[in-house]
């Protein structure tokens, strides 16, 4: 078993239910191989909205997003004031639609996220989207 398999699945597992889980990966894996148990012993269990990003991007939910920040950046260079009005109309959509696929996916894993949590994946969506916005292939 490889490290980046155990990582993934455990980030799929909710906060409250991490450090079990993790325990028990570690313990299932120490006597054919230590070092990954060691190693599979470090992992941190994520915050909330962590979880719920990790939640989408399992299920590919994040794909389809990425495509907007070249878009938006493409019109940006191209000074288009219309394009930009209409992929930043966009963008706050698919943030809004992530957020709350977020939300489902959560309450679908028989864990529902509180409204504070929601705010902060609606956050780092969006500060995803002005990140991909900022880079500039040069």
């Amino acid at each position: 078993m490889e490290f980046a398999d155990v990582a993934r699945e455990l980030l799929l597992v909710a906060p409250q239910d991490f450090v079990a889980e993790r325990t028990a990966r570690q313990r299932a894996v120490r006597q054919d191989d230590r070092a990954l148990a060691t190693t599979v012993g470090k992992l941190r269990k994520p915050a909330p909205a962590a979880w719920v990003i990790d939640l989408l991007a399992h299920d590919g939910a994040l794909d389809d997003a990425v495509d907007l920040g070249p878009a938006l950046r493409k019109a940006q260079a191209d000074a288009d004031p219309d394009a930009i009005r209409t992929l930043r109309r966009q963008r706050a959509e698919v943030v809004d639609a992530l957020a709350q696929a977020g939300a489902d996916l959560a309450s679908d894993a028989g864990h529902p996220v509180t409204p504070a949590v929601i705010e902060q994946v609606r956050s780092t969506i969006e500060a995803a989207f002005l990140s991909s916005e900022s880079d500039s292939p040069m």
